[in-house]
């Protein structure tokens, strides 16, 4: 069971909030929620910050549906599990970790870097967008791989 404070580094991580900005929000150190996050982890049985938010948000969707109590004549709600299609996965990978939207930004900055002439700092600069191209789809691809498996 995860402590009210896991639950909420958690809740904020699956938004897609960095520890920067968790630290920010919960007052505390980025070294806190680091830990928080080791703990969660290990209890919830992921490796990785794409396993948890594929696992908290990828993998099924959630239905409440009302239903009547025939012997009470009430109503009641129950909410039902429903795993997502493959096609509904991609779209969540695609919807959370942007990277559609970070290979077109990347595409205009390596643009916008090699339009002057090449030198050090433009080859530098272009260096830095495929690292961030390539962290992004790393982290999709985990993601991805995780909700297959589940």
């Amino acid at each position: 069971m995860l402590s009210n404070a896991e639950l909420r580094v958690k809740e904020l991580v699956t938004k897609g909030w960095s520890n920067g900005d968790v630290a920010k929000e919960l007052a505390l150190t980025q070294q806190t929620i680091k830990f928080h996050l080791t703990n969660i982890y290990k209890k919830l049985g992921v490796s990785s910050r794409s396993e948890l938010i594929a696992q908290e948000l990828g993998g099924t969707f959630i239905k409440e549906r009302e239903i009547v109590v025939s012997n009470l004549d009430q109503k009641s709600r129950q909410v039902e599990i429903v795993p997502k299609s493959q096609e509904e996965k991609i779209q969540f990978i695609d919807d959370k970790f942007h990277v559609g939207n970070t290979i077109d930004q990347l595409h205009g900055m390596m643009k916008e870097v090699t339009k002057d002439e090449i030198n050090p700092s433009t080859v530098n600069a272009a260096c830095n967008c495929v690292a961030r191209l390539n962290e992004t789809i790393n982290t999709a691809i985990t993601a991805a791989r995780f909700l297959n498996e589940r």
